[in-house]
């Protein structure tokens, strides 16, 4: 049995229950049964692409997957995958029990053959550099910290295209909303520090 508590104040009262896993967005141009979209969901390989920090690990990885897909159900023309930082909240006692999932960010996409990412390095320093990315040029940015649902305002970049992460150990997902190869606006994952549970 493997576990992780966490805690927060208040403690004599419930509280919700968040965790941080990953998501798997099938692209077709059909909609997806849900016995389908579980099976997926249930596959561990599939869920624990979120964790992979290396990006050409995840490039390959994911191509895998989408190959992997496509010989399962071929009658699914599927079109590619996008693969999710979620977090799951679990709501407060007495609540009834279900996961809610709240997106994070795209870590990586691979949709009609054209795979897409924006994760930048995210030194021990916390300064983050956007220069090397073009699309992060002037791109709405947030910060999640700690795996919850609420962004936070990100530090502005300053001329060099430089921006100083806030310090510490906790988990933190900076985030851009960007257009993606269809024109869609979506959250993309620029710069995550993760922590050891997660």
């Amino acid at each position: 049995m493997f576990a992780a508590m966490r805690a927060k104040r208040p403690y004599a009262e419930h509280q919700a229950y968040q965790l941080i896993a990953g998501r798997i967005e099938l692209v077709t141009d059909h909609p997806i049964a849900p016995e389908l979209q579980a099976a997926v969901d249930r596959d561990y390989a599939f869920r624990t692409l979120h964790r992979e920090t290396d990006r050409a690990a995840l490039r390959a990885r994911t191509t895998a997957m989408l190959t992997e897909l496509g010989r399962r159900y071929p009658a699914l023309a599927l079109r590619g995958v996008r693969v999710y930082v979620t977090m799951f909240e679990l709501p407060a006692y007495p609540a009834p029990a279900r996961l809610i999932p709240h997106d994070l960010g795209i870590l990586g996409e691979l949709v009609d053959g054209t795979w897409t990412d924006h994760v930048v390095a995210l030194p021990a320093s916390g300064r983050v550099s956007l220069a090397g990315d073009p699309a992060l040029t002037g791109a709405p940015l947030a910060i999640y910290r700690e795996g919850l649902p609420v962004a936070g305002p990100p530090p502005a970049a300053d001329a060099a295209g430089i921006l100083q992460v806030p310090p510490g150990r906790d988990m933190l997902h900076l985030v851009a909303r960007l257009p993606g190869h269809d024109g869609v606006v979506r959250p993309y994952v620029v710069a995550r520090r993760t922590t050891a549970y997660w």
